[in-house]
């Protein structure tokens, strides 16, 4: 859907008064003072009624203070030539077959803790946030707004779960549980990653930035706020286990370099301490000053039922590359239909900063290709090298084969750091380049729907294993050819995708091919520059197929017999490379 935005400024206040100023590109400007309809005192009676509304089912009676209090909220807000500019402005939006993006930007930090997210429109009996023609959101204008990052799936989200021993205690298994839970379907798709980091320290969490790419950080646990500085801060654990603060600029320090980044999602479990200040909310509004296009926080305590609808339908709105507002509208909608007589779809408060609302440009997930495209190969050369420097990796290649059935003698061993058993190519019609950058072989195919392969040296094995360590640096999937002929027409092809599917097939000619295995597996280390490392045991006509030391698929095929060993790269939809290191062949 596409979006008019409705901007709403609230000035600090002036003499008993906020100043207000509304704006829409189609229908102009507008300004009003604003009159808040509650003094502390009654706003105090308000919100307590609000928490109690949020801990359990609503009775009539509470659901009617509930709309009560929004309706207040939104007829303060949209008065005299406002509300008929917002009038104006959801005509033209409907028009044109767009949604109205209210925009709230609001300076007084007393007004910036009241729940909007409440409000209530009784012209048209309707929560505003509970549709996705009006989604509200708190906005913080920057200079640079952020761009859309172009993902291949998976999403990557970093979760992080973090419990004090002096706080009140956390349930933190229960809360990684309903979040897992949350987004079950999503990871089996291929079209997110949840990887929960064991340290609850700052020192971890920077440590993990360092690594990724990340896209999405997911915290648990407790908030504060800090009155001498007028910040809400968090809390992660000491070495000893302790809170450990650190203020939402801090935080943003932690986070906003790591430049993949584009969405936080700060969680307040049930069992976290209630402020008036909203903590989470102010640190949320910190981090999008800092950089970060878009943060997700809970305003209050979420139930189990509700925190699970909340990240299944964001996180699948968000995967499939939608605006963030909207995937928050959706996601409310699902809290309001799933979870009997409540009002916690209210509970989510969205800053950000992106002008669209969209985060990510989502590639559609790699599927199993049925015809692998490929182009001929360049001629072989072989240019020995005089020293060989393997690179540390977290996956460990194999020193000894332990593949089964364990064939004793080493026949080479290549770090692919720099010409020996494979050499580099520039780009020619047919695809490539094929490099050695930074210690890996980097293989390229920039013209979709093709493959490229490049052949080890002129040399021809019938019965062996071979290891390969593969990185998706961006695109579909790269592998292993081999007991490919001397015309690079007949061979035996096994692929992994980034998004966690395997392929094995034998082209039979230039143009035809059979499917022997095609499928998702575990083993397989989903995502983008992840290494994964890959192995092929040919034992006559039985071929044993590894990921990860793990065999994914055993396949019986005697079409070929003995040929040629090479790394293949394959642009089904997207322009592909991949880096491979770490060659061995056992004989």
């Amino acid at each position: 859907m596409n979006y008019l935005d409705f901007e709403v400024d609230i000035a600090a206040k002036n003499g008993g008064i906020y100043p207000i100023r509304a704006a829409c590109s189609v229908a102009g400007e507008a300004h009003e003072n604003m009159q808040f309809p509650f003094d502390q005192q009654t706003l105090g009676k308000q919100l307590s009624a609000l928490q109690n509304a949020l801990l359990g089912s609503v009775a009539s009676t509470a659901q009617m203070v509930v709309q009560n209090f929004g309706k207040a909220l939104f007829d303060a807000l949209f008065i005299g030539d406002v509300r008929s500019l917002y009038a104006v402005s959801r005509n033209k939006a409907s028009s044109q077959s767009s949604g109205l993006r209210l925009q709230l930007r609001i300076q007084p930090p007393e007004l910036a803790a009241v729940p909007w997210e409440f409000m209530y429109d009784a012209g048209q009996a309707s929560y505003l946030c509970l549709s996705d023609d009006t989604p509200v959101v708190r906005y913080i204008e920057l200079p640079v707004p952020p761009q859309p990052l172009a993902v291949a799936p998976p999403l990557s989200i970093l979760g992080m779960a973090a419990s004090p021993t002096n706080l009140v205690g956390l349930d933190i298994e229960r809360e990684k549980q309903r979040i897992e839970k949350a987004i079950t379907g999503l990871q089996a798709q291929g079209r997110a990653q949840l990887t929960w980091l064991p340290g609850n320290t700052w020192e971890d969490l920077q440590a993990a930035m360092l690594q990724g790419p990340w896209h999405i950080f997911h915290f648990i646990g407790h908030g504060a706020f800090n009155p001498d500085t007028n910040e809400g801060i968090i809390a992660f654990e000491d070495s000893a286990g302790k809170a450990y603060y650190l203020h939402g600029t801090q935080l943003g320090l932690l986070l906003a370099d790591h430049h993949p980044l584009r969405l936080i999602v700060l969680n307040s479990c049930e069992g976290a301490q209630g402020s008036t200040h909203d903590s989470f909310s102010s640190i949320a509004a910190t981090l999008v000053q800092r950089g970060i296009p878009a943060v997700l926080a809970n305003q209050y305590e979420i139930s189990d039922q509700a925190a699970i609808e909340l990240s299944r339908t964001f996180y699948g709105v968000i995967a499939n590359g939608k605006p963030v507002d909207m995937a928050v509208s959706e996601a409310r909608k699902a809290i309001s239909l799933a979870v009997d007589n409540t009002v916690e779809w209210g509970t989510p408060v969205l800053y950000m900063r992106a002008p669209d609302g969209v985060l990510f440009d989502v590639m559609p997930p790699a599927a199993p290709s049925p015809a692998p495209r490929v182009m001929v190969s360049p001629e072989i050369s072989v240019q020995p090298s005089s020293s060989q420097h393997p690179a540390t990796r977290v996956i460990s290649p194999t020193i000894g084969n332990s593949y089964p059935p364990a064939p004793a003698t080493l026949a080479f061993a290549d770090p692919l750091s720099q010409p020996f058993r494979w050499d580099a190519y520039p780009v020619d019609p047919t695809g490539g380049p094929s490099v050695f950058i930074d210690g890996a072989y980097h293989i390229s195919q920039s013209k979709p729907p093709n493959s490229y392969y490049t052949l080890s040296v002129d040399q021809s094995f019938s019965n062996f294993t071979f290891e390969i360590e593969a990185s998706i640096i961006h695109g579909d999937r790269g592998g292993i050819i081999f007991r490919c002929d001397d015309t690079g027409t007949k061979y035996y092809l096994f692929q992994v995708s980034a998004s966690g599917y395997y392929s094995f097939y034998v082209q039979v000619d230039n143009s035809n091919f059979k499917t022997l295995a095609s499928d998702t597996s575990p083993a397989i280390t989903i995502g983008l520059n992840q290494t994964n490392l890959l192995a092929v045991v040919a034992n006559r006509s039985t071929l044993d197929l590894y990921v990860n030391h793990t065999k994914v698929k055993s396949v019986t095929d005697n079409t070929y017999t003995s040929g040629y060993i090479g790394l293949d790269v394959e642009a089904e939809t997207n322009p592909t490379e991949v880096a491979f290191k770490n060659a061995k062949l056992w004989t």
